[in-house]
């Protein structure tokens, strides 16, 4: 499993990481999972954020993937790391 947490400086292997996921998925809350595996409550929502991150990432790819347009074009205005403009 590969979790991207670039923006998280977390010490935390991937079997961790699996097991937050798991108890998070299967109904746990943050508060218990925090305290099954013994990590800050704040890594816990961490993880899980940066889960739900990546998976909507994925699927608005997708999405984007399947628009058609004449032309498409970039830019990057003032203020804003990147810009896509689509023209249809």
């Amino acid at each position: 499993m590969q979790l991207i947490l670039s923006i998280i400086d977390l010490n935390i292997d991937s079997d961790e990481i699996h097991t937050i996921l798991q108890s998070h998925t299967e109904g746990s809350s943050l508060r218990g999972i925090s305290r099954i595996t013994q990590r800050a409550y704040g890594t816990v929502v961490s993880v899980v954020r940066a889960d739900e991150r990546q998976k909507a990432q994925i699927v608005h790819n997708a999405r984007v993937q399947k628009i058609e347009t004449d032309e498409v074009s970039a830019d990057v205005p003032a203020g804003l790391p990147w810009a896509v403009v689509v023209i249809c």
